[in-house]
Parts: C-alpha cells; sequence; structure tokens
C-alpha cells in the first residue's frame, strides 16, 4: 500500500525483474521514502501526532522482518504499551484503536507524542547514526543505491501533516544526483477533498484522491493507449 510500495517495487522490478516485467511508469503518491532523514524526525519529534499507531506499527513490522532482539517489543516500547499494543497488529484492530491505546483520544481529541511509548534506550539508539536502530532505517530508504531507468512521477501534498513534503524532496534530489533527472519529476500538490469523518482529519488522506487523479490522468494520457 501507499506511495513507498510503489516506489520499493518499481526498483525491484527494474532491478530483479526486468527481463519478465516492464514498468510503463510509476507514480508513488506522498511516500515516507526518507525513514532516516525526514521520518525519524517525525518518531524522535516533541509534537503531538495525529497518527501516533505509525510507530508501534512500523517497529513490530521490522521485528517480524528482521527478527533481532533489539527491534522486540520489551527493548524498544515502555510498559504497557510493549505487552498490550503487539497484539493488536493482528490486522483487525484499526489504527484508531492503537492510538487510543496509546492514550490518545478522540472525544475529546486529544494526541499525544508517539514517542512517549518508546524506552529511553532505544530513543539514544534512533538518535544515534551508528546504531543499528539508524541502519535499518536506512536500508529501507527507497531511494537509496538505484536511480529509475523508467518514468517516475513522484506526488506529494506540500501541507501534508503524517508523511512530510520533504520525503519525496529528497528521493527527488537523490534521483537527480545519480543522473536519473530525465526520468524522474516532482509534482507538488496542494488540493485535498475531505473523504473522512474522523474528528481528527489530516491532510495526508485528503490529498489522496486528488493525487490519485492526477497520478491517473498522467498515465493513462501519456502512456495509455
Amino acid at each position: 500500500e501507499g506511495g513507498f510500495v510503489t516506489l520499493a517495487a518499481t526498483r525491484e522490478l527494474q532491478q530483479n525483474a526486468a527481463a519478465e516485467f516492464t514498468v510503463t511508469a510509476s507514480a508513488p503518491l506522498s511516500g515516507p521514502h526518507d525513514l532516516s532523514g525526514t521520518m525519524r524526525s517525525v518518531i524522535l519529534s516533541d509534537t503531538p501526532f495525529k497518527s501516533p499507531y505509525f510507530l508501534p506499527f512500523l517497529l513490530s513490522s521490522y521485528y517480524s522482518v528482521y527478527h533481532d532482539p533489539l527491534l522486540s517489543p520489551a527493548d524498544t516500547m515502555n510498559p504497557p504499551y510493549s505487552s498490550t499494543l503487539p497484539p493488536l497488529f493482528d490486522g483487525k484492530s484499526t489504527s484508531e484503536a492503537i492510538n487510543i491505546a496509546m492514550g490518545m483520544s478522540y472525544d475529546p481529541v486529544n494526541l499525544i507524542v508517539p514517542k512517549s511509548i518508546l524506552t529511553s534506550q532505544f530513543i539514544a539508539d534512533l538518535q544515534s547514526t551508528s546504531s543499528a536502530a539508524y541502519g535499518y532505517l536506512v536500508e529501507n530508504d527507497t531511494y537509496r543505491n538505484w536511480a529509475p531507468t523508467v518514468p517516475v512521477r513522484l506526488y506529494h501534498n506540500v501541507n501534508d501533516d503524517l508523511v512530510p513534503f520533504g520525503n519525496s524532496q529528497v528521493a527527488f534530489d537523490a534521483f537527480s544526483s545519480a543522473g536519473a533527472k530525465p526520468w524522474v519529476s516532482l509534482e507538488p500538490t496542494t488540493d485535498t477533498v475531505n473523504i473522512s469523518n474522523s474528528p481528527v482529519p489530516t491532510v495526508h488522506v485528503a490529498a489522496a484522491i486528488p493525487e490519485l487523479h492526477d497520478s491517473w490522468y498522467w498515465i493513462y494520457t501519456t502512456y495509455g493507449n
């Protein structure tokens, strides 16, 4: 799902499946491409956040993939979150339910700082660029160690309040420096359509429909038959 996976899939297809699949064009929408930089700043911020569930979601997924004890709930999250949050990542719990389990409320609205659930040691690990935790984020930056040779257009709302625009800017700059500028473009957007009845609406969600429209229109009118 999402712009991150779109760009990661484009990289995988180009590098490891080009003989089998042809990528006509790729349009990643508002993805957290710069995990080690822009998104790490979000994680370490002292500012309350509208969707704090993203943090334990990320940690749970990394632990399931890497099996590194340093990423285990016991080592990354303070109690009681280390025991109450992991069972919620069962594919059945909503993001709202996880937010509430982290201490956020919707009635009345009360946001929390995502890193408030983290242990002081893991926060220190994230702050260090020599730590394994930082290394995992670098490994998953979608713009590193490749340059697209297929048309890629990065769409991103400049006012995105969950996944900052800087993610796509960093990716575009890296691709440009790697010589991929003829293939890659960056499309800053501003349009939103509110499709949520949540008491905590976000630009990130509201930007989805306009970005989907613009990206489909680009691909269809440029490359469609």
